[in-house]
């Protein structure tokens, strides 16, 4: 069965769209994300004792996807805002109160991709320890 013109004109937009911007990435010189690898999502997964499935449904997104950011041998990795995900994930499992500072877990990630992100907090509020949700 053929595939309405729509299907197949957003795939193909798609998949221009992704190679423009990887070609904008590459000429930016700008080193690629460092990105958790196969090995290391799969290591996060099993030491929060969860299936594909379960993970997949901690982060929002699908078993497929999981599964073809788990392959050595990968053509495309997890965004960067999934892998952001994944290392919040570990990083309440290690805590050991559950709690993280997620904002300095996000600047680090930022900084060691080479971008220097200043962000304005309330003092009184971190004073007050008002930063902190629980979920």
């Amino acid at each position: 069965m053929d595939e309405p013109l729509g299907i197949i004109n957003a795939t193909r937009l798609f998949l221009q769209e992704r190679v423009y911007w990887r070609k904008l990435f590459a000429e930016s010189g700008t080193s690629q994300p460092d990105l958790l690898s196969p090995a290391q999502i799969r290591q996060i997964r099993e030491s929060l004792g969860l299936g594909p499935s379960d993970f997949a449904r901690l982060i929002g997104t699908s078993k497929q996807s999981v599964g073809r950011w788990e392959k050595e041998n990968r053509d495309t990795p997890q965004t960067r805002a999934y892998d952001l995900l994944i290392r919040l994930a570990q990083a309440a499992a290690q805590a050991k109160d559950g709690r993280i500072d997620a904002m300095r877990l996000m600047l680090d990630n930022a900084k060691r991709q080479g971008f220097d992100i200043q962000v304005e907090i309330d003092q009184r509020a971190e004073a007050a320890g008002e930063n902190r949700q629980e979920f």
